[in-house]
């Protein structure tokens, strides 16, 4: 095998690992609070979706419709409480698979192994990233997001190509999407590397 193919098996593998041991970390708090806690932002944006409150954009209203989706579904499938766990399960993939993303990011960085062994350990089983794995709330959803962007948004400003660009602007509308405010965030942080890449078109890859 060629160098960069064995390199690239190598990020596959920490990829698996870091998911593997966010589901081991966070599978104890998902059973203890079967089918999912529902606090009450959560509970404000199933109510909207259900008409037991006037439709608003207090929490951004696509993920409002998809919390709302998920729940009918489930109780289409079986019930309400099925409905909330298939949302607990929906945005637990979506957690672990962006915390993943950002650990196959250090590995690529060439980051030191205590650090990717340190920061699959914070991901895993810090109790408050297993918490949010079992609510039905968009906060746990919104900080996995968050931390994936600036990650991409570290590595373009690295190396930038059209690719991380479009990955990039994809990202930071879905974390206007998980939260109203994350556009305070996301815009500022575009503005710099638009700049930079626009006029000084250096440190490209092909």
């Amino acid at each position: 095998l060629s160098i960069r193919r064995q390199r690239q098996m190598c990020i596959r593998d920490r990829f698996r690992l870091a998911k593997i041991s966010m589901i081991i970390g966070w599978t104890p708090f998902i059973l203890a609070f079967l089918p999912g806690s529902i606090p009450a932002d959560g509970f404000r944006q199933l109510d909207v979706f259900l008409g037991a409150m006037p439709l608003d954009n207090h929490h951004p209203w696509v993920l409002t419709m998809i919390m709302g989706g998920l729940l009918t579904l489930g109780k289409t499938i079986w019930c309400y409480n099925f409905g909330v766990f298939l949302i607990v399960i929906v945005f637990t993939s979506v957690e672990i698979w962006c915390y993943s993303a950002v650990v196959r990011y250090l590995y690529r960085w060439k980051a030191p192994k205590w650090i990717l062994f340190g920061t699959v350990l914070l991901f895993a089983f810090v109790p408050i990233f297993g918490s949010y794995a079992q609510a039905v709330i968009k906060d746990g959803l919104y900080t996995a997001v968050i931390t994936l962007y600036f990650a991409v948004y570290i590595d373009i400003c690295h190396s930038f190509s059209k690719r991380k660009a479009v990955y990039l602007f994809l990202l930071g509308i879905s974390v206007c999407l998980t939260r109203n405010n994350g556009i305070h965030l996301v815009l500022p942080s575009l503005i710099p590397v638009s700049y930079t890449h626009l006029t000084l078109p250096t440190n490209r890859e092909v």
